[in-house]
């Protein structure tokens, strides 16, 4: 008995064979094999047993000479109080293998990982004692034993944890678990909502030509006008009554400049008729001017269109401004499709970037529109909501009204039920971390 003395050559061969076997042992079984049956090449011994370290406590992992050893017997009972005892007096100061057991002599050996925690521990069991170079060939195996042993501990300390707790849950609560999880997983194609609204391309507005009352606004909204029609009247008596003061003015000037023209025949009186004929011509532009304005009291449209964004009797006899918006006209054949996207629900468009409408009228009915453009920063919308406008443009304008309302479907990129599900909370945790 003892450690294998054929030369000192063979037994350094075989530390190392072994050790190189440890170093490529790919799992806890495979290490636990080694160590318990080929250490014998190195220390002959009547049985060794692997000890691995759970809840602050050596548990039997693998006995020497059989498969699986019943840990319930009083043999190993006995010998697991043996070696928790000396458990207690074990660290990484006192890390050298100690004999625990005179009776039949017990080498314990903690292993320990490359942070300083115990992983374990390995017992040789022999009738004869241990030399002294037997035991420092123990504490080397053991201190590349409890390295590797580590290192297969942090591989498979989740894969514990996890079947632990499916073992803990019944079969019904882990499939619905894993169901939950597939689904929240399957990818969509996120897409987010938005208020539109039909709007005309490039619609003339009409304002007031002069300062002046709204007499009349003889259109409607929606009502289809020519190119030369009236579309509202300035109240004209204000204007005619000016008209009138201006006439008579004129009527005076010329009586003063016919009677000051027949004085100058008797007395030097030129440098007066030059003045007031200067005086006549001024208040004959006034009336030019005045007439002027007369003639733009009833205003046109400049196209041929639809009104839009009118409201006839909310304009009677008020007064307006030069360049007040009064009208809108605008081609009912050229239209697009304006939406506001709230902040929130900001996306990436799709690489198609497809918008589908859903319009109030027929909201059974879809149909599709080009997304165009999302704006670059952040507005209010007509709804008081803080949004990024996005126009879309239509093919056919003949199947849509100026001024429908509805909602625009946006598709964006592809992500998961989750993300797109749990999008706000995870902002919002974003925002409170940050």
């Amino acid at each position: 008995m003892g450690l294998l003395q054929s030369d000192s050559s063979n037994s350094l061969a075989n530390l190392l064979q072994l050790e190189s076997e440890i170093l490529k042992s790919d799992s806890i079984a495979a290490l636990s094999f080694i160590l318990v049956n080929q250490s014998r090449r190195l220390v002959q011994y009547e049985q060794a047993i692997l000890w691995r370290t759970r809840s602050n406590k050596l548990h039997l992992e693998k006995a020497s000479g059989v498969s699986s050893a019943d840990s319930n017997s009083p043999y190993l009972q006995s010998f697991s109080r043996l070696v928790n005892r000396q458990l207690k007096t074990t660290t990484v100061v006192s890390s050298t293998s100690t004999i625990i057991s005179n009776d039949k002599k017990i080498l314990f050996s903690p292993l320990f990982d490359g942070q300083g925690d115990l992983q374990g521990a390995l017992t040789l069991s022999r009738s004869q004692p241990y030399s002294s170079d037997e035991v420092m060939v123990i504490e080397r195996l053991s201190l590349i034993a409890g390295v590797v042993l580590g290192a297969h501990c942090q591989r498979t300390v989740w894969r514990d944890k996890l079947v632990s707790w499916f073992k803990y849950i019944s079969f019904k609560k882990a499939l619905s678990i894993f169901a939950i999880t597939v689904l929240l997983l399957f990818p969509i194609k996120r897409s987010a909502l938005a208020p539109m609204e039909i709007v005309a391309v490039d619609p003339v507005i009409v304002t007031a030509p002069i300062d002046g009352i709204i007499k009349e606004v003889v259109v409607e909204s929606n009502q289809l006008v020519m190119e030369g029609d009236t579309l509202y009247l300035l109240d004209e008596r204000d204007l005619k009554g000016m008209l009138q003061i201006e006439q008579d003015g004129v009527a005076v000037a010329r009586a003063e400049l016919l009677l000051a023209s027949q004085q100058a025949f008797e007395n030097s009186a030129g440098d007066e008729v030059k003045s007031l004929r200067s005086k006549l011509q001024q208040q004959e532009a006034r009336v030019v001017w005045v007439e002027h304005q007369l003639q733009q009291l009833a205003v046109t449209s400049p196209i041929a269109g639809v009104v839009i964004s009118t409201n006839s009797k909310s304009w009677r006899g008020k007064p307006v401004s030069v360049g007040e918006k009064i009208v809108t006209v605008a081609n009912p054949d050229r239209v697009k499709v304006e939406m506001w996207l709230p902040v929130e629900d900001l996306l990436s468009p799709g690489a198609d970037k497809v918008v589908e409408l859903y319009l109030y009228r027929d909201s059974s009915k879809s149909y599709y529109a080009d997304l165009e453009q999302i704006g670059y920063s952040a507005e209010l919308s007509p709804q008081g909501v803080l949004s990024y406008r996005a126009v879309a443009t239509v093919e056919d304008s003949k199947l849509f009204r100026i001024g429908e309302r509805g909602s625009a479907k946006i598709e964006g990129e592809q992500t998961t039920l989750f993300l797109y599900l749990f999008r706000k909370p995870l902002l919002w945790l974003k925002i409170w971390l940050s």
